[in-house]
């Protein structure tokens, strides 16, 4: 399962698909998965995955087309990242680093 069971996920307003805002695991790869509870995975919250200091890689399927400010934000160990191949948008200070 890669780390996938440890996303949290929140559910979009309209009801038709989810958001991934956050990851309490320990596994240092991750695949975020194209479909949750039978709804498609569309964006990455704000802050998602900001100061995670364990995955290393993180797989984004081609489902997600927003990626929140900060998602990656200060993320030290994080070496690989897969991005979808389009993108609607890609939050401010997406990969930033505070040292």
């Amino acid at each position: 399962n890669k780390g996938s069971k440890n996303l949290i996920y929140e559910l979009n307003k309209d009801g038709t698909a989810y958001t991934v805002t956050g990851y309490d695991g320990n596994k240092e790869k991750v695949t975020i998965p194209e479909v949750y509870k039978k709804l498609p995975v569309t964006a990455i919250a704000d802050e998602a995955f900001k100061g995670n200091e364990v995955i290393k890689t993180l797989s984004i399927p081609d489902s997600v087309k927003d990626i929140g400010d900060n998602a990656f934000a200060e993320c030290k160990v994080l070496e690989n990242l897969t991005l979808p191949k389009k993108l609607d948008s890609l939050g401010t200070s997406c990969f930033s680093s505070y040292t």
